[in-house]
């Protein structure tokens, strides 16, 4: 990269500093510094902080191939995707075929094959690779390998032999009491009353952060049997998470995300535009209001650089208008700047990002780590604005995922997705209350 233009300004603060770049360069000024200064003042005392930009434009150093659009890139990308899954055997999702159906249907074939991101991503085994792919890929004969394999085999299997006729040995020991007569078999507890069922189920509950008064609550609504499928299964029937693919869980072609501050709004957008572009093959365009950081403008730009999409930077709602009416776009990923949900001011400019910008979905994004309070807190303070869905972030980050149950069995805002890192795309997945039951009643993440 080089700079083939470059400007040093004052501002008073992140936002100015990109408005005034934008003016002078264009929209495809980049902030390379900025250092603050006092500005005024008597001796270097009470002056106003301010900073020292320097913007520029940024110009590849050497041409793209014609012959290598960003486009066949995309391509190559997914195709390459698609033949790892190929070569690797994958677990299928439960209730769905594996491998490709031998029938003349070659479209519902490639929709099977094709790579999806859903909440099964999640649950798949790891792709392996067979032991002649790796001898003929480093040009040895496979069959050394196997003979050793064999005997490695032949020696487990003796030391498994030996270890159970120890066991065996073992429990024959024990069946027999001290005088030399058989052990009568242990007596079987009797199952356990419905007021030791519910009692375990209370305690299991608050052990995970659900608040004590929503459990009882949550106990008596239930009416049926306190046995652990029967209770497991009605917890699942009542979590609104009916998507099962990335692109009916986004809920249409503009979708706005909002949230406070810190919950990973930004890199929950990229994990869905990398999704939708490079398997999906849409064609996406990220839009950024979040003006008041340098930082996310910037990290918005680097995804969409890596992805080959557009990305937009919005200073005024206005600018959403001729976004909004882009007709080469299929799908419109609108970033806007974390709000503290006792923000009024800010809050009220969210909402003018929204009449102007007409979305088809509102996601609220929030951080699995948080409290519960907070989390009821936020959902409750952004409501001036029609929440269509719900996002979970963070999951890896915590371990007792109570809070986040509840408020998905205390709301009826579907849960459209789920991320469990930092790793974009991979890290993000349809939501579904399956999973989203398992990892709270399980203890977290991973379990």
């Amino acid at each position: 990269m080089r700079v083939v233009q470059q400007i040093t300004f004052e501002a008073k603060d992140d936002a100015e500093a990109i408005r005034i770049a934008a003016d002078r360069l264009g929209r495809d000024a980049v902030v390379l510094s900025t250092r603050p200064v006092n500005k005024g003042g008597f001796l270097g005392l009470f002056g106003k902080p301010a900073l020292v930009v320097t913007a520029g434009i940024l110009e590849e150093d050497e041409p793209k191939k014609k012959e290598e659009p960003i486009g066949d890139r995309v391509r190559a990308f997914q195709q390459l995707l698609e033949g790892k899954r190929d070569s690797f055997p994958v677990v299928p999702p439960e209730g769905r075929p594996s491998g490709k159906k031998e029938t003349d249907e070659s479209s519902v074939g490639e929709s099977e094959d094709r790579l999806e991101l859903s909440s099964s991503v999640a649950t798949a085994s790891r792709p392996s690779i067979s032991r002649e792919k790796v001898a003929q890929a480093y040009g040895k004969d496979p069959n050394p390998v196997e003979e050793r394999e064999n005997k490695n085999l032949s020696d487990d299997v003796e030391r498994i032999q030996r270890t159970l006729s120890s066991v065996l040995e073992r429990l024959d020991r024990a069946s027999v009491s001290d005088d030399g007569t058989e052990k009568p078999p242990e007596p079987r507890l009797a199952p356990s009353s419905r007021d030791d069922c519910r009692e375990r189920w209370r305690h299991m509950l608050l052990e995970i952060d659900m608040t004590e008064s929503f459990v009882d609550t949550l106990l008596e609504r239930y009416g049926g049997s306190l046995d652990d499928r029967s209770f497991v299964g009605w917890l699942k029937d009542s979590i609104r998470a009916p998507f099962r693919d990335v692109i009916s869980a986004l809920g249409g072609s503009r979708v706005m995300f909002i949230g406070p501050t810190g919950v990973g709004k930004t890199t929950t957008i990229a994990k869905l535009a990398a999704a939708n572009s490079l398997w999906e093959d849409r064609k996406v365009l990220l839009a950024t209001a979040d003006t008041y950081r340098i930082a996310a403008v910037e990290q918005l730009r680097t995804y969409a650089k890596i992805l080959g999409v557009p990305v937009e930077v919005v200073f005024d709602p206005q600018d959403l208008k001729g976004i909004r009416e882009k007709r080469d776009v299929e799908l419109i990923l609108l970033d806007t700047a974390g709000r503290s949900q006792r923000d009024s001011r800010r809050l009220d400019e969210a909402k003018e990002l929204y009449e102007a910008f007409a979305p088809e979905s509102v996601h609220l994004v929030i951080s699995a780590s948080s409290k519960y309070r907070d989390m009821l807190d936020v959902i409750e303070r952004m409501g001036n604005m029609p929440i269509s869905h719900l996002i979970f972030t963070k999951l890896d980050e915590t371990l007792t995922l109570g809070p986040v149950l509840e408020i998905a069995l205390n709301f009826d805002i579907p849960i459209s997705f789920l991320t469990v890192g930092q790793n974009v795309p991979n890290d993000i997945e349809v939501a579904s209350p399956d999973r989203l039951v398992n990892m709270a009643l399980g203890g977290g993440y991973g379990d």
